[in-house]
């Protein structure tokens, strides 16, 4: 199917109602103190599109589009914090071939540029310009990468922050890593099990831990 014809209705289309600010870490945590791993993911707008490989699709089907802004092309570009609140003011320049997101199983896309802004009431300011192009399984349509990538959208919005997880083997305890958490930062007398990811293990549990106050009230000083 005709790249610049999929690709130019789908930029007009995509304009999603809500944004989610995912993170996750695991036991190493306790030695590393860094958040590894972080998505976010996008409650689409109901619309119809003509998809490459499985013909008339609606947009919330079958899953979320999202992003993972981390995983840049070079090692000197990659990112890594010890909290959320280091996200402020933070930008992502990547190549712009480099996949990093999905909006459909025949659709990714890349990600060259992601600005992070101010938290305020536990959201956080996001714009990304993001670049659709086949997926490695299921892409069908016309062009090259490097011709797709000549084109873009732009999604720019608040995302919501949501609790940190914590992913634990069956091998780790769950209170270890709870005890190298910032009690300043996380409650973490309310950890709880998460049953709502989506996202099952054979061998780990997901923890949620909420935050203890208002994300925007943390500032930078905060030792650790």
């Amino acid at each position: 199917m005709d790249w610049k014809k999929i690709t130019d209705d789908l930029y007009k289309k995509i304009s999603p109602l809500r944004g989610f600010l995912n993170s996750q870490i695991d036991r190493n945590f306790i030695t590393e103190q860094k958040i590894k791993s972080l998505w976010v993911e996008f409650d689409m707008n109901d619309f119809i599109y003509q998809d490459p490989f499985y013909g008339e699709q609606t947009s919330t089907s079958p899953f979320p589009m999202y992003v993972n802004p981390f995983e840049v092309e070079e090692a000197e570009k990659r990112v890594e914090i010890r909290h959320i609140q280091e996200l402020e003011g933070k930008i992502i320049e990547d190549s712009r071939t480099n996949i990093k997101g999905a909006f459909s199983n025949s659709l990714d896309f890349t990600a060259p540029l992601i600005k992070f802004g101010k938290i305020k009431h536990n959201k956080i300011e996001f714009e990304m310009e993001y670049c659709l192009t086949n997926s490695d399984s299921y892409g069908m349509m016309t062009g090259t990468k490097e011709e797709h990538v000549k084109t873009n959208g732009i999604i720019k919005m608040d995302l919501d922050i949501k609790e940190i997880i914590i992913l634990v083997s069956k091998a780790d305890d769950l209170r270890e890593i709870l005890k190298s958490m910032n009690p300043n930062i996380y409650d973490l007398e309310s950890s709880k099990e998460a049953i709502d990811t989506k996202i099952t293990y054979t061998n780990y549990t997901q923890h949620r831990v909420p935050y203890k106050i208002n994300i925007e009230t943390i500032t930078q000083t905060i030792e650790f």
